[in-house]
């Protein structure tokens, strides 16, 4: 009987190593599984962290660009406005006479420095109006703006695109 016990006890420690075995593999085969997703969802992490990167990396580049061409706009506008107020200045030393066409007819407004010139030289109606220089003539419903402050802001416009056009480039 104690042969049978002794085969009992010898088929028992098999049978337990094959299932320790077994558990053990099995094990293994979990623990591999766990660090391929493991490893899976580091990629992902990591793909999306580059990716996130690289957009905060572009729109600091593209807001870096843009400030730079903002402030070489905000130069040139500044050596634009300058250079308009020499010519506002310059301009509104230039008297009536010097611009005044000679056949004009109509309702006339002028400056009230060139009041006095227009009532002695100009034979229709006069009346005084706040610009710069030149003058507005009413023609028979026909208004000829010749005042030098809307020629200026017409320069200033046509500068002023022709400036961003450029930065744009």
């Amino acid at each position: 009987m104690a042969k049978v016990a002794e085969q009992i006890i010898e088929g028992a420690k098999k049978e337990a190593s094959a299932i320790v075995e077994k558990a053990e593999g099995e094990a293994k085969a979990i623990e591999n599984e766990k660090k391929a997703i493991a490893e899976h969802r580091t990629e992902a992490i990591l793909r999306n962290a580059e990716e996130k990167a690289k957009q905060v990396r572009n729109q600091v580049l593209a807001s870096a660009h843009l400030t730079v061409r903002q402030s070489e706009v905000d130069k040139k506008q500044k050596v634009l406005s300058s250079v308009f107020d020499a010519v506002r200045t310059e301009l509104g030393k230039v008297k009536l006479s010097q611009v005044f066409p000679k056949n004009a007819k109509g309702k006339l407004y002028v400056a009230k420095e060139d009041m006095a010139w227009a009532k002695k030289h100009y034979k229709g109606t006069v009346s005084e109006i706040d610009i710069l220089g030149g003058y507005i003539l009413d023609s028979d419903g026909i208004i000829i703006n010749n005042s030098f402050d809307v020629i200026l802001e017409n320069m200033w416009g046509e500068f002023s695109a022709e400036v961003l056009k450029a930065v744009k480039g």
